[in-house]
């Protein structure tokens, strides 16, 4: 286990991702939960964000989640894999 820690900036979209996802059913994919803004709320549970799950071989979504419409999540995406 690692963990990261960097300076707080402010921020136009914040996100956490696993490389495995804990929801069992996906638990071999990329599981990228994505909020605008700071990531406090998110990772306080105040907020939901929009999930993603991503297939670790094709890159590709193969299960959202999105508790509102947001077109820059997708583009947000692109960095943490090739979609």
């Amino acid at each position: 286990m690692g963990v990261l820690v960097q300076e707080q900036i402010d921020s136009v979209a914040s996100a956490i991702a696993f490389t495995s996802s804990p929801i069992l059913k996906y638990n071999q994919h990329y599981d990228i939960v994505i909020n605008d803004g700071f990531g406090g709320e998110l990772m306080s549970g105040k907020v939901k964000g929009n999930r993603f799950i991503v297939d670790k071989t094709t890159d590709k979504v193969i299960h959202e989640q999105l508790s509102y419409p947001s077109k820059k999540h997708y583009e947000y995406l692109h960095l943490f894999c090739t979609i």
